[in-house]
């Protein structure tokens, strides 16, 4: 049916119910061949089919605004806008992306990805029209899970006040990625039980006339639902009722594995045998090391902002301490902050591409009031994920905050040792964890992390005239792991390995027997070492996992920028991802464009030297 139609979403509008039915039922079965063919979000497109359907034979879009949360749920949107064929080639060349894309379409409003931001976005859009005299509807569709952050609250806050057009659809399948918590929940399975009956109803407070839909995968139902609202002249939210993983037994029964999953078998749900990750090679994970670890410290809780990126052993373990959050970084550090103020050591466990949203919270609530959490960033390093998700900016980011310590452990054994100097400090520590090669580091012996710490004795305190608050100087030890001369590499967390390899390299190459250094801090510079490098080396070469710009190659760059003693001149090479947006690039790919492969590596000292 999908391949007889055309003038997608426009020709939907002419087709009787019992065609709109089975056009779900082709879109549910195509949704499952080709993601058990390539992974990507099952549950929650498989949930949306119906919704997706409803929206496009109600609202006239690009010129009615349809903005969708994350929009990790928007292939069928996605499929009934015109990219059916591009469907087929999804994640690969030519194909279309897991996100809503500008560049893709006219029915896409905004490149998305992260979480909470539809409202306020769509809020945007109808400030705009109302400014401009126009009179187009205005949708936001978000899921219950994306309600727990804080810009979905502050959304609300702004469109309720609106006196226009503006329609939000509450997308609730009783789970965000894993079952939801907190107060707000509920108040939903309130709304859920009572048919929207519920006096104590949030959206009403907020401003918002309330509409409630039990039959949410319904076709027929969501677009008399729709119809009503279509048009409307006030702010309303329109809440339905839907099944996660719908239409696919294996994830309807599971469905926060099958939020998102790697290639599968669509008969049986097992992996696919010829699994290959596209992203980076997956050898060594930190996370059960930060299980134990975490379970070891007796006196300490994990505080999980968004995805239960340590999976459930915790929680089952213990539930006491495992604090999830919902999707609100922000909030997570804060609260984290609170807890050691009052005496209790916290873990803060968030993916590098969600650092950014709490940011603000990372310096003022926290390394500000220097209390002693311990913030570990997890899915660090150039990958070939989408643009959204990549975790590359951290470096910069976390790097240059007054008293806090950022450590990149080379391999699972050195994590431990990191997490354990860390349980035992006073200030706020963060550690970067990656999933990567580590073949060749993890059989050698990890030393103990070396740091002396100096109190600058300044302003006792911020007075109305002004002041500094006291802050402290690390003074840190860098591994040599092997000594030559002429060059020194320097490989960051797990591109360690690469300086291994380029190591190996160089001397078959080039006869020179090259210096390997494990940096092993991300925010501080071992200036004794660097100070030492020139007597008898030409040339570093830094290996950074993230990005150049602002990152540790140019802490070390402006090191020796700014040493008087002309005796310190060294060239310094960097290589690290670039300032640019990627978007599922091929990581031997990203290898290769970013010089980066031993060979490069070598072929760029030949040139230096």
């Amino acid at each position: 049916m999908l391949e007889e139609l055309h003038n997608l979403p426009s020709s939907l509008k002419s087709l009787e119910l019992c065609d709109l039915e089975k056009l779900s039922a082709e879109i549910r079965s195509e949704l499952i061949a080709k993601l058990a063919e390539v992974g990507g979000h099952i549950g929650p497109n498989l949930g949306i089919v119906e919704l997706s359907v409803a929206l496009h034979v109600v609202f006239n879009s690009p010129v009615d605004k349809l903005v969708f949360d994350v929009s990790h749920q928007s292939l069928p949107h996605k499929i009934l806008t015109g990219r059916y064929k591009g469907f087929k080639k999804f994640h690969q060349d030519q194909g279309i992306s897991a996100f809503t894309n500008i560049d893709e379409s006219e029915h896409d409003h905004f490149n998305m990805g992260h979480t909470s931001t539809s409202i306020s976005l769509a809020a945007g859009l109808a400030k705009s029209r109302d400014i401009l005299g126009s009179v187009e509807n205005v949708v936001a569709i978000i899921g219950d899970g994306s309600l727990s952050g804080g810009e979905a609250f502050e959304g609300l806050n702004i469109a309720g006040d609106l006196n226009s057009n503006f329609i939000v659809i509450v997308n609730d399948n009783e789970m965000s990625i894993d079952p939801n918590s907190g107060a707000l929940y509920k108040g939903l399975a309130e709304l859920r039980r009572t048919n929207g009956k519920a006096e104590n109803n949030i959206f009403k407070f907020l401003g918002f006339d309330y509409a409630y839909l039990e039959e949410g995968n319904d076709v027929g139902k969501l677009i008399e639902m729709l119809e009503s609202v279509k048009g409307i002249d006030h702010p309303v939210v329109v809440h339905i009722h839907t099944k996660k993983g719908l239409g696919f037994p294996i994830a309807e029964k599971n469905p926060e594995i099958w939020h998102y999953h790697v290639p599968f078998n669509a008969a049986t749900g097992e992996n696919s045998s010829n699994l290959v990750d596209k992203k980076r090679p997956l050898i060594v994970s930190s996370t059960d090391i930060i299980i134990d670890h975490i379970l070891e410290e007796k006196n300490s809780v994990v505080v999980v902002p968004g995805a239960p990126l340590l999976g459930r052993k915790l929680q089952e373990t213990v539930p006491e301490r495992y604090l999830d959050v919902g999707i609100a970084e922000g909030t997570g550090v804060a609260y984290a902050s609170g807890i050691a103020k009052g005496g209790v050591k916290p873990y803060i466990v968030v993916a590098s591409t969600f650092i950014q949203r709490a940011y603000d919270q990372i310096i003022q609530d926290w390394t500000l009031n220097d209390t002693p959490a311990t913030l570990i960033v997890l899915g660090a390093g150039i990958s070939s994920s989408d643009y959204t998700h990549v975790g590359i900016y951290d470096i910069p980011m976390l790097s240059n905050i007054a008293n806090l310590v950022y450590l990149a452990p080379t391999s699972a054994a050195e994590c431990k040792k990191m997490l354990n100097w860390a349980a035992k400090q006073d200030f706020p520590t963060a550690l970067r964890t990656s999933t990567g090669d580590a073949s060749g580091v993890e059989d050698r012996d990890v030393s103990d992390v070396q740091v002396e710490v100096q109190e600058i004795e300044q302003v006792k305190s911020v007075s109305v005239s002004g002041g500094v608050i006291p802050n402290k100087n690390f003074i840190v030890r860098s591994e040599v792991v092997k000594k030559g001369t002429r060059i020194a590499i320097i490989g960051l967390g797990l591109f360690f390995q690469k300086a291994l390899e380029a190591s190996e390299k160089i001397k078959e190459k080039l006869n020179i027997k090259p210096t390997v250094i494990n940096p092993r801090f991300i925010s501080h510079l071992d200036e004794e070492l660097l100070s030492s490098l020139p007597a008898d080396h030409e040339i570093v070469v830094i290996l950074e996992d993230g990005i150049i710009e602002g990152g540790f190659g140019q802490k070390v760059s402006a090191f020796y920028a700014s040493q008087k003693n002309s005796t310190s001149r060294i060239q310094c090479l960097i290589r690290g991802a670039k300032r640019e947006h990627i978007d599922s690039i091929a990581y031997d790919d990203l290898m290769k464009r970013y010089r980066l492969t031993p060979e490069q590596i070598v072929d760029d000292i030949r040139d230096a030297l």
